[in-house]
């Protein structure tokens, strides 16, 4: 089936099946971050009925081998109380590199990561492993910023999904949207800020996102949208807390990193900054 979009078509036929939710991988360290993404990871395992695997990765971190040995187990102790299916897992190495291998080898249908670690929380930049995980995993990809402080889906946090995207929209990345909207059964708010003040051409930035939206709802889902002005990252981050998202889902674009310490990338400053998680998925 071909859905209209301005002068693209969007091609749904390559959403073959439902998504499903079945092995989720949590790179754990008993950070911050890390412990809220193991609370909303048992949420998810137990909703989905899905294998929960809790990942250590010995990567000459700011904690021991042997703290991190303690934190894993007692991870997955506390899952295992829960009734949560799961096991726990030690591996040495270059951590994002360890964390892509287990993900492939598991099959994860998601990873769920903290953006920090051990690490500063302050710095200007994602933590690396982070930073090279976001644009190359297959899998879509929940990082937890430090900002983050409610649970998933708490019942504070119950609008739509905020969903941003470039313009002109580029047809390749929708189908793993729609995938992951009916996985999570949310409505969305497509959502565009353009940089700086309004426009005299707002009409076609208004009408792009006003098409993507009907073509989800042609597909059943509940889509409204939205334009704004100004800095888009701060923008993206306020525009969630305004419509009360559980969580923001944003297309990266394939590449070697997310961003470097002289770029100003709106993912990375988007995950910095969000009182929620950023579900991130790539696309070629």
């Amino acid at each position: 089936m071909l859905i209209e979009h301005s002068q693209e078509t969007i091609d749904t036929a390559s959403v073959k099946a439902p998504l499903k939710l079945q092995k989720i991988v949590i790179a754990y360290d008993g950070s911050n971050s890390a412990k809220r993404a193991l609370h909303d990871a048992e949420l998810l395992a137990f909703q989905h009925h899905a294998e929960l695997l809790i990942l250590f990765v010995d990567g000459a971190d700011a904690i021991s081998e042997e703290t991190g040995l303690s934190n894993a187990a007692n991870a997955s102790l506390q899952v295992t109380a829960h009734g949560i299916h799961n096991q726990w897992i030690h591996r040495i190495g270059a951590v994002h590199e360890v964390i892509h291998e287990v993900c492939c080898d598991f099959a994860a249908d998601l990873l769920m990561i903290g953006a920090y670690g051990h690490g500063s929380q302050e710095r200007q930049t994602l933590g690396s492993s982070t930073e090279k995980l976001l644009r190359t995993e297959s899998c879509p990809v929940l990082t937890y910023g430090p900002a983050v402080a409610q649970d998933l889906f708490a019942r504070e946090r119950g609008g739509p999904v905020l969903f941003t995207i470039a313009l002109p929209c580029i047809p390749a990345q929708l189908p793993k949207a729609l995938s992951l909207i009916k996985l999570f059964d949310v409505s969305i708010e497509v959502f565009h800020t353009v940089a700086g003040p309004r426009r005299h051409d707002a009409h076609w930035f208004e009408n792009e996102c006003l098409s993507v939206a009907k073509s989800f709802r042609e597909q059943g889902v509940h889509a409204q949208w939205n334009v704004v002005y100004g800095d888009p990252a701060l923008s993206i981050c306020n525009m969630s807390d305004q419509i009360k998202s559980p969580f923001i889902l944003m297309p990266l674009k394939r590449r070697n990193e997310l961003s470097t310490t002289t770029s100003d990338n709106v993912a990375a400053r988007v995950v910095r900054r969000a009182t929620v998680p950023v579900l991130s998925y790539r696309f070629n």
